[in-house]
């Protein structure tokens, strides 16, 4: 196995292993997300790190316009499942007014300079 295939085994180990525990214990679920909501800078912290290496395994195995349409997919899949919120405008609307979130803006803005340059 590559280093690609190991990563998209662990993705579908945990996709699986997340929808059996919100199947028999969602409740489960529901205090471990409290629980990350509360330390955000870990989280935030561990995200980026994860997106570094994540990003780093494989875009030494793919070329960013290979990689930008998966990204692509992800993000449509994120965005229904958000549009199906009753609190989807309301968290809308506090994003866009949020001043930290221009910092997430930036590995966007460096993606799509990228694939301009490379295209």
């Amino acid at each position: 196995m590559n280093t690609l295939e190991i990563i998209s085994l662990i993705f579908a180990i945990i996709v699986l292993v997340k929808f059996v525990v919100f199947l028999v214990k969602p409740d489960w679920l529901f205090k471990a997300a409290g629980k990350f909501g509360k330390k955000t800078t870990l989280v935030n912290v561990s995200f980026l790190a994860m997106v570094l290496v994540l990003g780093y395994l494989v875009l030494t195995n793919l070329t960013i316009t290979q990689v930008v349409p998966g990204i692509l997919i992800g993000s449509f899949l994120y965005g229904a499942m958000f549009l199906q919120s009753p609190n989807y405008s309301t968290l809308a609307k506090k994003l866009i007014k949020d001043k930290k979130m221009w910092l997430f803006w930036i590995p966007w803005l460096v993606i799509a300079i990228w694939v301009l340059i490379v295209l």
